[in-house]
């Protein structure tokens, strides 16, 4: 997959963003989130988990995004050094092990409030404090369920089935509050590309 979009599409996009087809994303946040980071640089963001590699790597369900430069990296450096098998057992660690070969970091895809915006689960879990338990090992940045859970311009949510999709979509883009807008500084919600640091 990585290869055909090198291949047909690199010079058409600055991002490649991979999801499941039970992950919901919210389009309008992920280009807001990306507009903080230069695709020309490499770099990948989603939910980051601090397990099997020296820099982690980013969860597949919750979706993960790829510069144009480090896709362009792992081609180019990191599959001419067969450091990426053509089909491994575990999508995610594997797509990281490679991106680590390849010389392409994590960068910060959480807020500044420090709440994230790719996650693992379903909403309500996240909310109610229900997320698997494996998650709280994981989680690069730590687990906070509530209202801390997720960054109000949140991306992704995962596990989401077909009738939970249309109910989300019904209030995000069929609903409105009357009276109630955006802030208005949000210029500095992003870290601007910021690399997370090594554990």
């Amino acid at each position: 997959m990585l290869r055909y979009v090198y291949l047909h599409y690199l010079k058409d996009y600055d991002w490649i963003l991979k999801a499941d087809d039970d992950t919901y994303v919210i389009m309008e946040n992920l280009r807001f989130l990306l507009s903080f980071h230069n695709p020309d640089l490499p770099g990948y963001l989603g939910y980051h988990f601090n397990m099997h590699l020296k820099q982690g790597y980013m969860s597949g369900g919750a979706g993960y995004v790829i510069s144009r430069s480090g896709l362009k990296k792992v081609i180019e450096v990191a599959f001419k050094e067969n450091g990426c098998p053509p089909d491994g057992k575990d999508e995610d660690l594997d797509i990281g092990k490679c991106l680590q070969m390849a010389g392409v970091p994590p960068l910060v895809s959480y807020d500044k409030y420090g709440r994230e915006t790719f996650h693992t689960d379903k909403v309500w879990q996240h909310l109610y404090g229900t997320v698997p338990r494996y998650l709280k090992k994981y989680s690069w940045n730590g687990v906070t369920d509530g209202g801390g859970c997720c960054s109000q311009f949140s991306v992704t949510f995962h596990h989401v089935n077909p009738q939970t999709m249309l109910l989300m979509h019904q209030m995000l883009y069929r609903t409105s509050v009357y009276g109630r807008q955006t802030p208005t500084d949000i210029s500095d919600m992003f870290h601007m590309a910021k690399v997370l640091p090594l554990l």
